[in-house]
């Protein structure tokens, strides 16, 4: 699988390398590139956790050399991969990854981490004029999805507006309060937002997470 992405991967980054100033590259993060791991296609339950961008961590746009394209991004799989297997701290973030994973009985490093957005800027959300110029890799997500067939996609987010960079014409059913489950043509039918869970733990709401994961859960095998 990492196989047939590393030519998007390849197309996205020379477009990036392209597209941006000398001066917005010292600003642009490098982009979050997925290493997929092998065991993927035995997942009987295959999960990907979408969140919005980066911040910080992942090095400059600037340090990239047009002649490198293909050993960057082989430097950027190993760095993806080394982050899941080590650097995932105790965070509420990781955690919900752990008890999705646990809920499931699944090694939760089989689940696949993305980004609506492939980049920050500046260790922040992108400001707009960096994300019209960072069009494709909202399509580069798209065809991540496609090409991963996951059974369940959870984007988390302070709000849902961000999804519209994906699907425009997305349609939205509650599930509870602090659970929606989405619907489009694109995407599979256990489809789901919430809040991030760093904004559950922050308003004092952590305790729903474990509501939120039974909700998916029980959604999944109701559809089964």
């Amino acid at each position: 699988m990492n196989e047939e992405l590393f030519t998007f991967y390849r197309q996205y980054l020379i477009n990036l390398v392209n597209n941006f100033s000398q001066k917005e590259k010292l600003g642009v993060s490098k982009p979050l590139i997925l290493n997929i791991p092998k065991t993927y296609n035995n997942n009987v339950v295959k999960i990907m956790i979408v969140g919005k961008e980066t911040h910080g961590g992942w090095g400059s746009l600037s340090e990239i050399p047009e002649s490198e394209i293909e050993i960057e991004i082989e430097k950027l799989q190993s760095r993806y991969r080394q982050f899941i297997n080590d650097d995932a701290v105790n965070s509420p973030f990781w955690n919900f990854f752990k008890k999705i994973g646990n809920r499931f009985e699944m090694d939760w490093k089989r689940i696949i981490w993305n980004n609506i957005s492939k980049i920050d800027f500046l260790n922040k959300t992108p400001p707009l004029f960096i994300q019209i110029k960072n069009i494709e890799g909202y399509k580069l997500v798209k065809k991540e999805i496609e090409m991963l067939n996951p059974s369940i996609v959870i984007f988390l987010g302070s709000d849902i507006e961000w999804l519209k960079f994906l699907y425009t014409d997305i349609s939205i059913k509650e599930v509870s309060p602090f659970l929606d489950q989405l619907f489009h043509v694109e995407l599979p039918n256990n489809t789901y937002w919430t809040y991030h869970p760093n904004y559950l733990s922050r308003s004092g709401n952590i305790e729903q997470i474990d509501l939120i994961i039974n909700d998916i859960y029980a959604k999944f095998y109701e559809t089964k």
